[in-house]
């Protein structure tokens, strides 16, 4: 049982042409773009509902920090007034 497959440690002959682009990748040239109504073009209204309903939550989610953020502050003002009213921590 060989783990290395017969390379006895040496790696394998194209190990340096890893990184470089081969001459078929160059003849290829650009791949074709396609706009964003062209890609949605077979969509059915599930489909799109989908999307409504992702890009909805997704702004919800966006919001929630910020808003959380307020809240979380607002509490802790008023806890601090709390304390400095009952003078059991002054600054």
């Amino acid at each position: 049982m060989d783990p290395e497959g017969g390379r006895r440690g040496s790696a394998e002959k194209n190990f340096w042409k890893m990184g470089k682009k081969s001459k078929k990748n160059e003849k290829k040239g650009k791949k074709p773009t396609v706009s964003t109504f062209a890609m949605f073009r077979y969509s059915n209204w599930l489909d799109r509902l989908y999307m409504l309903v992702g890009t909805m939550a997704a702004i919800i989610h966006g919001a929630a920090l910020p808003l959380m953020m307020l809240v979380f502050g607002n509490m802790t003002a008023l806890q601090m007034q709390e304390f400095q009213e009952t003078k059991l921590f002054q600054l």
